[in-house]
């Protein structure tokens, strides 16, 4: 198997984002499949240190997710 049978087998992509105001956030997550459709999508209202925190509980998050879908 090469790698581009691989990508026939389809895909996802994972779309992270974050906004902070103070030290309240909110994150999100959106998972799209190879063929565009939206599979899921998830959020969570946290706290964060700065936008970079921030953006790196986003990714957490969608890491956890897409762990826990299999």
């Amino acid at each position: 198997m090469t790698e581009f049978d691989v990508l026939d087998l389809g895909w996802l992509t994972i779309y992270t984002d974050a906004s902070l105001v103070s030290v309240q956030v909110g994150l999100a997550a959106i998972f799209q499949d190879s063929s565009g459709n939206i599979s899921r999508v998830v959020y969570k209202f946290d706290s964060a240190l700065n936008a970079l925190d921030a953006e790196l509980k986003a990714i957490h998050m969608a890491l956890i997710t897409s762990n826990d879908l299999g």
